[in-house]
């Protein structure tokens, strides 16, 4: 009979306390920005003591700052494993696991947080961008309309409902979501810019136009600023003037462009 023997490493309480300082010096440095200098911090504190798991979810958390997706995600699951009860956990890591494309087990992940927890607003808000981005955009505003319910002082939210109800052509619903994201907060270029969409598609031709206007002041670097506003130069015979912004747009960034100038500027 054959033994089979499986080393763990053991950890004393002299390893713990050295991984707990480690851990405090990388919240200061996390909780000014500082990521790289909280991630090597972390990355001690979990060479000190690997079972030490609080370490894990807020190294997680800089990765994820530092764009190092892949390593977020590996490091919330070494959290979950610890604490498979964390809501929060499984939010975190649906959203790393979305900017990698990976859709599908993003939306398993904030379904499983919204099972440990219905109160958290973020998860809805969170799986409703990735339903608006999969074109599920009736659903996204069911969890839109969701966390608003849980906090109907964030901005985000409505304006996720102005660009849902833009993506459903209701546009009387984005006109009002927009007006609320803008009393709330008045520098938002992007609210304009959609509250202008909106307001176009309408009818609303010149309140449309002021609207692109008001983005483009508070943004002058807005590529989709001037792309919208050269498709309403457009509509309105100003062939010149919206070739000017096509190119505008596209030397900011805005690869759209390159399909309006090919179609009408040559």
């Amino acid at each position: 009979m054959l033994a089979v023997i499986f080393y763990l490493p053991a950890f004393s309480q002299s390893d713990t306390v050295i991984a707990y300082n480690y851990f405090q010096k990388g919240l200061h440095q996390e909780g000014i920005k500082h990521y790289q200098q909280a991630l090597n911090e972390y990355d001690t504190a979990v060479m000190a003591n690997s079972n030490y798991s609080r370490t894990y979810f807020h190294r997680a958390y800089v990765q994820y700052r530092l764009n190092n997706f892949d390593a977020s995600i590996d490091d919330y699951t070494q959290y979950i494993a610890a604490n498979p009860g964390s809501a929060n956990a499984y939010n975190n890591r649906g959203y790393s696991e979305y900017l990698t494309g990976d859709n599908q087990t993003a939306l398993a992940d904030y379904n499983r947080s919204i099972e440990l927890d219905s109160t958290i607003s973020l998860t809805f808000i969170n799986r409703g961008a990735l339903k608006n981005s999969v074109k599920l955009n009736a659903e996204a505003l069911i969890d839109f309309k969701k966390a608003l319910t849980l906090d109907s002082a964030d901005v985000d939210t409505y304006y996720e409902i102005g660009v849902t109800d833009n993506a459903l052509k209701d546009y009387t619903g984005a006109i009002a979501a927009f007006n609320i994201v803008l009393k709330m907060k008045p520098g938002m270029d992007n609210a304009y810019l959609y509250r202008g969409v909106a307001k176009d598609m309408s009818g609303d031709v010149k309140g449309g136009l002021a609207d692109v206007e008001s983005c483009l002041v508070l943004n002058p670097d807005s590529g989709a600023g001037y792309l919208v506003r050269g498709a309403f130069k457009l509509d309105n015979k100003d062939k010149t003037g919206a070739c000017d912004d096509f190119h505008k747009a596209l030397s900011l960034g805005d690869t759209r462009a390159a399909d309006y100038i090919k179609n009408n500027c040559q």
